[in-house]
């Protein structure tokens, strides 16, 4: 099979993926609003894709039809980003912010549709390389952000994590640059082949994390603002007078005597409930009082009052995953990290040193 007509069978095998998969996404009848950003995205995926298809069959090959059609795919960039903001801050993306990002992008295009020019070009992609690499940055401190509010409200990081939207943005940044290039060296039919087929394998990694994440809120609304402010400005005196009006005791019970920390998806705002406190004014006694995090704190409880008792005293038949789980932990993966972290050692070396 010659080169050509591979291309044009990857190019529409990847319409289909991406148009099929962007149907289903947004007929679905309880979307929400992180699959309803994505499924436009891929929408808006396969008509790209399509467009090449498009001038593909009818050999429009001229560089200024070239260029065209990367300034047009160049929207890419800023469509991507918009899903992986909302991603790392749910609720951040709405319409003024995707109208202001796209300004930029409507007035280059729009320039080089009018005159289009080989430095008009260059300086449109000079733009977008920038805007990626400034769209990294941020990713990278709400990223931070995000994983810092997990830990500071949750007992358990799986499937409300993003440790691997790291490594599909390494790929996705080491297969587009493969197919600038390939580009480059004028094998625009190899180029194209890399490009649809690691997006296929870009969008379907995202696809299979994105459907069993957890979506969460990031409290950073305008009243848990407000509120964790007046904590904080609170005197010693009156934060000791909270703390001796039976909120340590209440603590205490929840964990010693009802056991809250064996739910595997215990959250902070469960643990308020049960003990009957505002979830802004524990999480600022956990994180400053006790100088750790809800995380933290609820893993180390459940190693030093469950786990260990279960690796030494008890029947020493049980497996690593059977001690995870009577623990508490929602995976054996967190159980052993967590473990290593408070013993220095990992539940096999513990149980083996107690021989």
């Amino acid at each position: 099979m010659e080169l050509t007509n591979i291309s044009y069978f990857v190019n529409g095998m990847a319409f289909m993926f991406f148009a099929s998969v962007s149907i289903r996404i947004l007929s679905h009848k309880n979307i929400n609003r992180l699959f309803t950003i994505l499924g436009v995205i891929l929408a808006f995926w396969s008509i790209l894709i399509f467009k090449d298809l498009f001038f593909s069959i009818h050999q429009a090959k001229s560089i200024l039809l070239r260029h065209t059609l990367l300034v047009v795919d160049g929207w890419a960039v800023p469509a991507s980003s918009f899903y992986l903001f909302e991603l790392v801050k749910p609720g951040s993306m709405n319409i003024k912010k995707v109208a202001m990002v796209l300004i930029p992008f409507i007035v280059f295009t729009s320039a080089f549709f009018i005159s289009p020019s080989l430095s008009l070009f260059k300086y449109y992609w000079l733009f977008i390389i920038l805007y990626g690499i400034g769209t990294i940055a941020a990713l990278i401190i709400l990223g931070r952000a995000y994983k810092k509010h997990i830990k500071e409200n949750f007992s358990f990081s799986e499937n409300v994590g993003l440790s691997w939207l790291n490594k599909s943005t390494l790929i996705l940044i080491a297969c587009f640059t493969v197919w600038v290039v390939i580009y480059l060296m004028d094998a625009s039919q190899w180029g194209d082949i890399v490009y649809y087929l690691t997006s296929i394998a870009f969008w379907s990694y995202i696809l299979f994390n994105t459907s069993s994440l957890i979506r969460i809120e990031t409290a950073d609304n305008e009243e848990e603002e407000i509120s964790l402010e007046i904590l904080e400005k609170k005197s010693e005196e009156k934060e000791e007078c909270i703390i001796n009006n039976s909120f340590v005791e209440l603590l205490n019970k929840a964990m010693e005597e009802d056991k809250i920390y064996l739910n595997p998806r215990l959250t902070i705002t469960d643990m308020a409930n049960a003990i009957g406190t505002n979830r802004t004014y524990l999480s600022h006694y956990i994180n400053n009082s006790m100088q750790t995090t809800f995380y933290d704190y609820i893993n180390k409880y459940r190693i030093e009052n469950t786990s260990k008792t279960l690796l030494l005293t008890i029947n020493p038949m049980l497996t690593i995953d059977e001690i995870a789980e009577q623990s508490g932990f929602n995976s054996v993966s967190t159980f052993r990290r967590a473990f290593q972290k408070n013993t220095g050692m990992t539940p096999q070396q513990f149980r083996k040193s107690s021989l």
